[in-house]
């Protein structure tokens, strides 16, 4: 059970529970200042509890940074077209641009690069980036992936680049379709190198 009380000027959340039969309490900052908001707070945490979700009574419980989490998860992503697609996706992987392969202005890293090499290529070959995301198509990525007279690596190369660009949508709802399970039926095998 979870009740509201204000201090100062914020709002915190007091958690109560029997056990043993010793009522034990748990009171953390909301960080909130407006008696609505604060409600609402409440409401969601107390469902939290109930579903399991969350455990108030453990020493790591942040109401604030579950609150976050929470309206991070509700918050609609601004992703339309695919141009707007590609450019989310590149923000989401910025923290892989440590290491640099190439001296220019953009300073991408060889993990970062291979994602944007791929991408780029593939919105550049399917002139594209108008194109509502939603619209993209199982085409789209056989016209890359299977292109002629490209070798069996290259192609997996784009296969997998690829697949984490439209996983990474998908999972965050931009996207419901999964094309890649179709197109690893079509994939070519690979060569494997074995040392000498």
């Amino acid at each position: 059970m979870a009740s509201l009380r204000k201090r100062g000027k914020y709002y915190y959340i007091r958690f109560v529970k029997m056990i043993d039969g010793v009522n034990n309490e748990k009171s953390k900052s909301l960080g909130i200042t407006k008696k609505d908001e604060a409600k609402e707070a409440c409401q969601l945490l107390e469902e939290m509890e109930e579903r399991g979700e969350i455990n108030p009574f453990s020493d790591s419980f942040d109401p604030q940074k579950i609150l976050e989490e929470q309206s991070y998860k509700n918050e609609p992503v601004p992703v339309h077209t695919v141009r707007e697609a590609a450019d989310y996706f590149y923000r989401l992987k910025s923290h892989l641009s440590d290491k640099t392969i190439r001296n220019d202005s953009k300073n991408r890293s060889s993990k970062r690069g291979a994602y944007e090499r791929a991408v780029e290529h593939f919105i550049s070959l399917n002139d594209i980036a108008d194109l509502p995301v939603k619209h993209v198509g199982l085409y789209h990525f056989e016209k890359v992936i299977f292109k002629p007279n490209i070798k069996s690596a290259t192609r997996h190369f784009y296969y997998r680049q690829l697949r984490v660009f439209w996983n990474t949508l998908r999972d965050r709802e931009i996207v419901t379709e999964n094309y890649f399970k179709t197109l690893k039926k079509d994939l070519p095998g690979q060569k494997i190198k074995h040392a000498s």
